[in-house]
């Protein structure tokens, strides 16, 4: 229930709603008395570089009455009644400059009208703005703040680029008529009429209550201003968006005069790159919103830092004059649809930046702090950028004047980027992670994300999230672990396999939830995940897990454990899966812990190793025997000996190479019995490689064993050739070996007491062994 005096939660979509409609007839506003309008008209009336730079920066300057309209607006309970009249003074303030082109009046006198109006218009608004942004802060969450904004810009950037357009036909239709500047009137009354219909739908939105407003006394005031100061990690942020927003503001109005003035654009075609702009701004708002929302602002905004500092490269190859026209439009306006893309992402996250490192109780504070710093740096940038463009103008073009202008835009942006690497965004994710998560952006990982979503069908959703998965489509992650709230079964287990294998660390969390509060619910999936991920933190839940009712869930959970880097130090999971590891009655979970115990080199595990290697099961004998081969348990060796008395299976073959590696020479025998009881070849040449083992010569074995035909004579042939020749028993013994005569090839190669035995078993493929035996000791004796 909301608290009283607060909206519910639908009144709050449709004050939102209203607030989009406010801000969207708002930015028509004012780009029909701002921007390149007020430029053109400027230009018009012949008015000095100056003039631009100070039109740009007086109204920037009264952005630091945010600060105290912060500390004030705090006072009232009312955000609402704070706010209106405000809003209201600021679009009356702008009757004069509609009235302005019509009055005979000098240029002076009308430029220093619009600097006054337009300067007290400034300074009213920018008293409520904070307490404006707290109030939309306070009806959307947190999680949702990226995709709310993203939305916002994006219909402000639609609805201004619409009105900026037809404000352009207008101006140049009204010229051509021989009005001067009497056209820009026309525009400004315009722009006037929309502002009221911004202020219809303002006065729509539901107000919000303060629960505890604050008196701004004299003493309260001054710490409210010096707190957002005090904040180490916010001067951070305000020092990079300082130079950031100074990067951005220095050309100002700059852009616009240079196609007027050098490229001779009209004022429709100005109005172009201004719709071109917000083709690219509108397509991304979402998508920008989308990964502020899951990775935070900070890497967003270095990745559209960089953007940024390539942005102005088109204006740098464009050419003065009437005569290069065509080039110039087609430059410039392909390139600002690439432009309104990155610009799109600086206007969301720079924003929202502010929100996401202030404390919330303090956040119409910190807001006007850093929204005043933010107009200091659009105020003193714009100005020296045109006093450097008019001191350029004495010993270069115009054209070069402004390129050089625009090219010290840049390296403020550069210097931007590098004072944005210390600043601390909580939540946020790492640039690299970030960039390595974008690299997995593919058209078909789109389509299935956008199928996922919208998909009202289970099984369509199931095979999405199939596709998601094999593209590897990371950005998905947070719509995966909504499914796991998903009522289809199989969309649960479908998406927590796809977090296993996407790696996202933050499912983590939301899998152990799972794990532990729905324990009935949960798949082997959800725990292959934990596994996958391998965060310390599922350990716990995974040991519980170990003794879940289905043995499913048993097994997935001990393989789990294995995965999870660290888990071989971690006393209670070894101590888990032993207790699992020695447990005759579940051979599924016995076999599963001891290949876990196995994968994490857990130590003092031999005993448990060696009573596994009596079991009745193959399965569970061959996990123990591996273990023990692996980790080369030495105190296992009697354990298999006494396992080879017992069974004759296929579980055996391993069992005898785990003594080959742990016994000794007298163990040979054994072994080769049990090779030749095998009647795969797979198990027999275990058999050998446990043998080879024993005489140290397993390397040369495998490798012999794994070769066939051609290739396997001509390793036989090198193996028994020594320094470039090879002895009299050598060549007898390849004889007998190729005429299919084992047993007598491994005599006729004389190897010696300890090895005179492997010549009284009948095994296939045992001449390798021997040849491999004869080779080392060979070379040992040559020195080779």
């Amino acid at each position: 229930m909301p608290m009283e005096g607060q909206p519910n939660r639908l009144e709050s979509l449709r004050t939102l709603r209203a607030a989009n409609l406010d801000g969207a007839f708002a930015t028509a506003f004012i780009t029909l008395v701002g921007g390149s309008f007020i430029v053109g008209y400027l230009k018009e009336i012949h008015a000095a570089d100056i003039w631009l730079g100070l039109l740009t920066a007086i109204p920037a300057i009264c952005g630091l009455a945010q600060i105290p309209g912060s500390v004030w607006g705090r006072s009232f309970v009312s955000f609402k009644k704070y706010v209106s009249p405000g809003g209201l003074i600021w679009r009356l303030l702008h009757i004069p400059l509609c009235l302005l082109p019509l009055i005979a009046l000098n240029a002076n006198a009308k430029l220093t009208i619009i600097l006054i109006f337009s300067g007290v218009a400034s300074l009213v608004v920018n008293m409520v703005n904070p307490i404006y942004g707290d109030w939309l802060a306070r009806l959307v969450p947190d999680s949702q703040r990226g995709a709310f904004y993203g939305k916002r810009n994006s219909l402000n950037a639609a609805i201004g680029t619409g009105t900026g357009l037809l404000g352009g036909v207008l101006v140049d239709a009204l010229k051509r008529a021989d009005l001067g500047e009497k056209s820009y009137s026309a525009v400004f009354v315009l722009g006037l009429v929309l502002s009221f219909v911004s202020m219809h739908f303002f006065l729509q939105m539901s107000d919000v209550q303060r629960e505890e407003p604050i008196k701004a006394n004299v003493q309260e005031t001054v710490h409210a201003l010096v707190s957002p100061f005090k904040n180490k990690q916010f001067v951070r942020v305000i020092l990079f968006l300082f130079v950031f927003i100074a990067g951005q503001s220095f050309a100002g109005n700059l852009w616009a005069a240079y196609a007027f003035e050098t490229l001779k654009f009209d004022q429709t075609q100005v109005q172009f790159l201004g719709l071109f702009h917000a083709a690219g701004n509108i397509s991304m708002s979402k998508f920008w919103g989308f990964l502020s929302d899951k990775y935070g602002n900070k890497p967003i905004l270095g990745l559209v830092g960089m953007g940024m500092l390539l942005t102005p490269t088109a204006w740098l190859f464009t050419q003065p004059g009437t005569q290069n026209m065509a080039f110039n439009m087609g430059l410039l306006y392909s390139c600002h649809i690439l432009m309104g893309m990155v610009f799109s992402g600086v206007a969301l996250c720079q924003y929202n930046i502010i929100f996401s490192t202030s404390p919330p109780a303090e956040r119409s504070t910190y807001l006007g702090s850093a929204m005043a710093i933010q107009s200091i740096a659009g105020a003193v940038p714009p100005l020296l950028g045109a006093a450097m463009l008019s001191f350029l103008r004495e010993g270069h073009s115009a054209d070069i004047a402004y390129k050089l202008t625009f090219i010290a835009a840049v390296g403020i942006r550069f210097v931007a980027l590098i004072l944005l690497v210390p600043v601390r965004e909580e939540g946020s994710r790492s640039f690299r992670e970030t960039v390595e998560n974008l690299k997995s952006v593919t058209p078909k990982g789109l389509r299935a994300m956008k199928k996922f979503t919208q998909s009202g069908d289970a099984e369509e959703r199931e095979h999405a999230i199939q596709k998601i998965a094999g593209q590897g489509f990371a950005l998905a992650s947070d719509e995966l672990i909504k499914a796991l709230h998903d009522p289809s079964p199989r969309v649960r287990r479908q998406a927590a396999s796809a977090l296993g294998r996407l790696g996202d660390q933050s499912a983590v969390v939301e899998l152990i939830h799972q794990l532990r509060e729905h324990p009935d619910l949960v798949e082997e999936e959800t725990v292959e995940a934990l596994g996958d991920l391998g965060d310390p933190s599922a350990i716990p839940e995974l040991i519980k897990a170990l003794e879940a009712p289905r043995s499913v869930l048993r097994r997935a959970a001990a393989r789990a454990v294995a995965q999870i880097p660290g888990a071989g130090e971690n006393q209670s999971a070894v101590n888990a899966l032993i207790l699992a590891a020695e447990n005759p009655s579940d051979p599924d979970l016995r076999r599963s812990a001891l290949q876990a115990l196995r994968n994490l080199e857990a130590p003092g595990i031999a005993a448990t190793v060696g009573h596994a290697l009596t079991d009745k099961h193959p399965s569970v004998r061959i996990a123990a025997a591996e273990a023990a081969g692996e980790l080369e348990l030495k105190d296992t060796a009697d354990a298999c000996r006494a396992s080879l008395v017992l069974y004759d299976d296929e579980g055996c073959a391993e069992v005898a190479y785990a003594l080959g590696v742990n016994g000794v020479l007298d163990d040979v025998p054994r072994i080769l019995e049990v090779a030749k009881s095998c009647v795969s070849m797979t198990t027999r040449r275990r058999c050998l490689l446990g043998v080879a083992r024993i005489y140290g010569v397993e390397s040369q074995t495998y490798r012999a064993l794994m070769s066939s035909g051609m290739e396997r004579d001509q390793l036989m042939i090198t193996l028994l050739t020594v320094s470039g020749k090879r002895s009299k028993h050598a060549n007898i013994a390849l004889e007998a070996h190729a005429n299919g005569h084992e047993s007598m090839a491994i005599k006729a190669l004389s190897l010696g007491k300890d090895a005179a035995i492997l010549a009284d078993f009948d095994v296939p493929e045992l001449f390798v062994v021997a040849a491999a035996v004869y080779s080392e000791r060979m070379s040992a004796r040559t020195g080779r």
